[in-house]
């Protein structure tokens, strides 16, 4: 079945596979001749290439069959990257949810030229993870080629009068529920014995949280790599820089501003251990199947954005990844390759955390800690999923670094505290440094002779299917329980909610100001 991504950028490939093998011989010669036509005596970035200076060129010059060509060679070779979705008509630009968000309140040139450009890099960077994952790699002056093809395409769809009006209703986020399992699945009716074990669970869970009876027997300790630590002032100052700056009101932070953001905020993590299942490590490629090597405990960064009370702000997220999640008891549906935990911090344009929350890599166990004391939590509706909210036992950074407590073997959130209060680590497992990581080197990872993803062209990691995604199917998630990439984190069963879903938290709180 083709993937979303060779259904967006090119038509459908039925051709016998000895024909599709000559049509692709075919097409990389085309590419090597087309892009020779191609050339120009003085390459640039796109990103460093001003789209008001860049010439102007007839649509005859533009390079859409050397795009499809490319698009085709990056769907044979499997490098094709999900992080963002292509947009039908432009397919070298990409959006997300929260550029999403934006498609309706575009009010003036620079608005629309800063979102554009946003669009722009989300594509180009999605396009970079792809040839570096091509095997054997295109030549970097073919790369070079590439890249003026599409400013050249870029500048002729530009031309065009509806231009704007035709990218804002296309640069939409597609719906990753599917209809077809919840009508199959008699959704109206399974959702209800969901909605009934979900809040037997959380409310198990809440009772637990914190519990000395929980949290007891063999530890390991973790630490970051730095102990900046940053007044509030200073990080409100950043903030409200960055935001000023830009059209879009997008508090971007770039540099070491960023790295100290991230350094500050990090927390300390203690997991309880039993076996080697437990440990916190870094990702690879071995044997075509995805590792954890927990003698490299590494904590996954990248930043993200959210909307709250008429303000976009800035969230660290920090994951960390498990060689699996083992079998506790028979035919345990929950148990497989992989596991690990996503703790996310959502910063107030005020340089304080307005609130922590947490998912694991599948989208499962979505939990909130609310911070600022002006965050009001709304009731809850009836019939409708919600998130674990566990207010008052998240302390503000200002108290000290926190401490994240897992349990073993499934990894759960139990508790959080102070580090510098946290009890001494057991003489089995003692205190490690972690290290930090770009979470884009996620969609790299070398492999063999060559460069693979970890996700799949469908966002998903396909060796750590779960067996609970035949008990749960009926609720439309895809393959729920396996582990996925950022903007495919389906949070909710009996209903529709993404983790990066950018108005998320105003469906669960209100702001009472002082």
């Amino acid at each position: 079945m083709p993937s979303a991504y060779s259904r967006i950028i090119y038509p459908d490939q039925s051709q016998d596979p000895c024909r599709l093998r000559k049509v692709l011989h075919a097409a990389v010669l085309l590419l090597l001749v087309m892009l020779a036509g191609c050339s120009s005596p003085q390459l640039r970035s796109p990103l460093q290439t001003p789209l008001a200076s860049a010439s102007a060129i007839t649509a005859g010059d533009t390079c859409g069959p050397v795009l499809a060509l490319l698009a085709q060679r990056i769907e044979a070779a499997g490098s094709a990257d999900p992080l963002g979705y292509p947009i039908r008509p432009y397919p070298y630009l990409r959006v997300d949810r929260l550029l999403a968000s934006f498609s309706a309140q575009l009010e003036t040139d620079n608005q629309r030229r800063a979102w554009y450009q946003r669009l722009y890099r989300l594509g180009y960077r999605a396009r970079q993870i792809e040839l570096d994952n091509l095997s054997p790699p295109l030549a970097v002056a073919l790369r070079e080629q590439i890249e003026v093809c599409i400013q050249r395409q870029a500048v002729a769809d530009r031309q065009a009068a509806d231009f704007y009006p035709q990218l804002t209703a296309s640069a939409q986020v597609p719906d990753l529920y599917s209809d077809w399992q919840q009508v199959l699945g008699v959704f109206p009716l399974t959702r209800l014995i969901v909605l009934h074990r979900i809040a037997q669970q959380q409310q198990r869970w809440r009772q637990d949280f914190n519990s000395a009876r929980v949290l007891q027997g063999d530890s390991q300790h973790y630490r970051p790599p730095s102990s900046e630590s940053l007044p509030a002032e200073r990080i409100a100052a950043w903030l409200e820089q960055a935001r000023s700056a830009s059209p879009l009101g997008i508090p971007a932070l770039e540099g070491a501003q960023q790295a100290a953001l991230f350094d500050h905020f990090a927390p300390a993590w203690q997991v309880f251990t039993r076996s080697t299942a437990d440990q916190i490590g870094s990702l690879y490629w071995r044997d075509g199947r995805p590792g954890v090597n927990g003698d490299d405990p590494v904590v996954y960064l990248l930043p993200s954005y959210t909307r709250f009370n008429g303000q976009v702000l800035l969230q660290l997220n920090y994951l960390v990844w498990f060689p699996e999640r083992p079998s506790q008891r028979p035919l345990d549906l929950y148990a497989g390759l992989l596991d690990g935990l996503l703790w996310r911090v959502t910063l107030g344009m005020n340089g304080r955390v307005l609130l922590y929350d947490s998912i694991h890599p599948c989208g499962c166990y979505h939990r909130i800690f609310p911070v600022a004391a002006q965050l009001k939590a709304k009731p809850a509706v009836a019939g409708v999923e919600q998130p674990l909210i566990i207010p008052g036992v998240a302390p503000a950074r200002e108290q000290g670094r926190l401490l994240l407590q897992l349990t073993a073997a499934d990894h759960y959130l139990q508790g959080i505290a102070l580090a510098a209060k946290s009890p001494p680590a057991t003489a089995e497992g003692g205190i490690k440094n972690y290290r930090f990581s770009r979470y884009q080197q996620l969609r790299s990872l070398a492999s063999g002779n060559g460069r693979r993803n970890l996700f799949d062209a469908d966002g998903l990691v396909a060796a750590s299917a779960r067996l609970e995604r035949f008990l749960l199917w009926p609720m439309g998630v895809a393959s729920a329980g396996a582990m996925r990439v950022w903007g495919a984190h389906a949070i909710s069963f009996a209903n529709r909610r993404y983790f990066d879903e950018p108005y998320l938290f105003e469906q669960f709180f209100d702001w009472e100001a002082d």
